[in-house]
């Protein structure tokens, strides 16, 4: 396929995709493409952004390709945009999310322990939204559910994969400044 169709492709189902897409998905494009094709594609296209000073750029997160703005733009963008509330997550909603992303898998007893507050309904809404799912049954007494973050956990955070959460030191430096 010619190199320059697959890149307008590529971008195409980029800019149309409400998600990250994988480039094993983005080789349904072009007959014959590869995996390297894509990566070559998106290289080319970011290279193309970067060099014209364009406002976005392709990033890989959750294990996809996504088209997202570029992160000097951001703070102003987020005052231009209103965040959409659907999007906006409790901080009760966060910090269990925080304590699934880290202890992951996680038993609901576990989180509550370490929040010090109950968390069924904001475990069960945070399924809801599929940001963790089930995902097995610990091996005690009872056998409690397991919950772990998902794909559209690390899309939604803007995070390739779960080794790139902040580090606890990091914390430690952002409380210093």
């Amino acid at each position: 396929m010619d190199p320059s169709l697959l890149r307008r492709l590529v971008e195409g189902a980029l800019f149309s995709a409400s998600g990250a897409l994988s480039a094993a998905k983005l080789t349904d494009l072009a007959e014959g493409a590869t995996v390297a094709d894509i990566r070559s594609a998106v290289d080319e296209l970011n290279a193309n952004y970067a060099s014209d000073g364009h406002a976005f750029r392709i990033d890989e997160i959750a294990g996809g390709y996504r088209l997202l703005t570029c992160r000097e733009l951001g703070d102003r963008l987020s005052v231009f945009f209103a965040v959409r509330s659907k999007d906006r997550l409790s901080r009760a909603a966060l910090e269990t999310l925080a304590v699934v992303a880290y202890r992951q898998p996680v038993t609901r007893a576990l989180v509550e322990s370490i929040r010090g507050v109950a968390s069924d309904s904001v475990i069960s809404n945070l399924a809801d939204l599929g940001l963790i799912r089930v995902s097995g049954q610990a091996d005690t007494p009872g056998r409690p559910l397991l919950y772990s973050t998902t794909r559209k956990f690390l899309d939604h955070f803007g995070l390739k994969r779960l080794e790139d959460l902040p580090k606890e030191k990091d914390f430690e430096k952002m409380e210093s400044a």
